[in-house]
């Protein structure tokens, strides 16, 4: 393999044969900088204690993303923040323990950085916000985050409090990118108490502070972005985009710091949030694609797909439920261009993971100059009212009763709605060949139900 692994038969030690990593070093650059840009006494409401208080904030899940967004905010408060220390092997360990069921990897670290936090008698407060959704965008309906980082305040207070753990200073109001200045004024005054934080004006120019700083980071990474991009146009070099949530490709201990190591193999990494996505067309298809970092990897790899020198590794987790949809569809759209796929938890080692990696540089290498002729697509149709009148809707089994109260509803507004049996073994077998196989077992059934009906 021609010392891929960095080291050869004179030296004792390894050393880096590739600076492919330095867009990564640049993204957690961009990902800490001070973007708060105001005076924090023109917003800091008069009697609020003089004492600085201390926010903690857990350096994981989407503040992986999220955080010049979560500085900005209490900063402008006149707060001060701190981080959770950087996920290790210990905290994975410690995360798997706490945990009361088996979650995806992330929410089992993010128990361990909460812990971390609640261990600290510095902190005033943990900041632990119910996370619903990104602002709004024309190309796709809604823009969720995953039904675990909405949920995962509950989620960790509960497996804490369980262990006799006291949670009291975790604060968790509702954040929803998608307010306007009335909802989130009420919104925000709502969750956050009035002596320690201010009222609604207060939080409301904090919010926007928020979203100030992060328009300054995104169009950081794009710049960084477009610089990454030309140099392996101009110097015709292989790049790697780096596909998955933020914090699976930007916390190097739950990727097993496989990014780096990939670089060493002389590719450049290049993280998704550096890529030009607003310039992509996500398509008619994926218009009910309302998981937001789904969107995002959708987006990432279309624009590889045709991109010259381009390739992609996405790096997931297992059950991951909106990935487990995504990842179909990004294997779809990278037909016939060299594509890693990498599904990690608590118990993988990167041995295997080394030899996937050393075998995908080699395929990329050969395939260096891949572009797809074709763009992937969807064909789709729409159907006016008076169309789907004419239309039979079958609806699936999903419940033994909504289901059926479903169908009448519809045939109450005139169509022609059918509730369909329960699924058998056949449909079940016929749905599991037709899918990826990540899928819920219920995608399985329903698939299989609906080719057979």
């Amino acid at each position: 393999w021609g010392y891929m692994c960095g080291r050869d038969g004179a030296q004792k030690r390894s050393k880096a044969i590739h600076e492919g990593y330095k867009p990564f070093r640049s993204m957690k650059r961009l990902l800490n900088m001070e973007y708060f840009r105001d005076d924090p006494k023109k917003l800091v409401r008069k009697g609020l204690k003089e004492d600085k208080v201390i926010i903690g904030i857990p350096d994981s899940l989407m503040n992986k993303y999220y955080l010049p967004f979560y500085k900005a905010f209490f900063q402008s408060l006149g707060m001060e923040i701190k981080l959770s220390r950087t996920t290790d092997k210990e905290m994975v360990r410690e995360g798997i323990e706490l945990s009361g069921q088996d979650f995806c990897l992330p929410i089992k670290i993010a128990h361990a950085h909460a812990l971390n936090l609640l261990n600290d008698p510095e902190l005033d407060y943990i900041f632990m916000p119910y996370m619903i959704a990104a602002g709004h965008n024309s190309q796709v309906t809604r823009r969720f985050f995953c039904p675990y980082i909405i949920s995962h305040p509950t989620v960790i207070k509960s497996s804490l409090e369980s262990k006799n753990i006291n949670t009291s200073r975790i604060i968790s109001p509702v954040i929803d990118f998608r307010w306007d200045e009335k909802k989130g004024r009420k919104g925000l005054s709502k969750w956050f108490d009035k002596k320690a934080f201010g009222k609604a004006d207060v939080l409301w120019n904090a919010f926007e502070e928020g979203k100030r700083a992060m328009e300054d980071f995104k169009k950081g990474c794009t710049s960084e972005g477009d610089k990454i991009l030309e140099g392996i146009k101009k110097r015709n070099e292989i790049g790697v985009v780096i596909l998955g949530h933020p914090y699976n490709i930007y916390d190097p201990a739950s990727n097993l710091h496989l990014i780096e190591k990939l670089s060493r193999l002389g590719v450049t990494v290049i993280p998704l949030d550096f890529l030009p996505l607003d310039q992509v067309e996500l398509g008619e298809e994926f218009k009910n694609l309302f998981w937001e970092t789904g969107r995002k990897i959708v987006l990432g790899a279309k624009f590889v797909s045709q991109t010259k020198n381009l390739f992609a590794l996405y790096i997931t987790n297992f059950s991951c439920g909106p990935d487990s949809f995504v990842l179909s569809y990004t294997e779809e759209i990278m037909q016939g261009k060299p594509m890693l796929m990498l599904e990690i938890d608590e118990h993988g080692a990167d041995a295997g993971f080394m030899t996937r990696l050393e075998a995908f540089v080699d395929v990329i290498h050969s395939n260096k100059s891949t572009i797809l002729k074709e763009p992937f697509e969807i064909k789709t149709s729409s159907i006016g009212k008076e169309e789907l009148r004419q239309r039979t809707l079958l609806v699936p089994s999903m419940h033994t009763v909504g289901t059926i109260l479903l169908s009448a509803a519809l045939r109450g507004c005139g169509l022609d709605a059918r509730p369909m049996d329960m699924e058998t073994r056949a449909d079940f077998e016929l749905g599991m060949r037709l899918c990826r196989g990540s899928e819920c077992i219920p995608t399985w059934s329903t698939i299989g139900r609906f080719i057979n009906e």
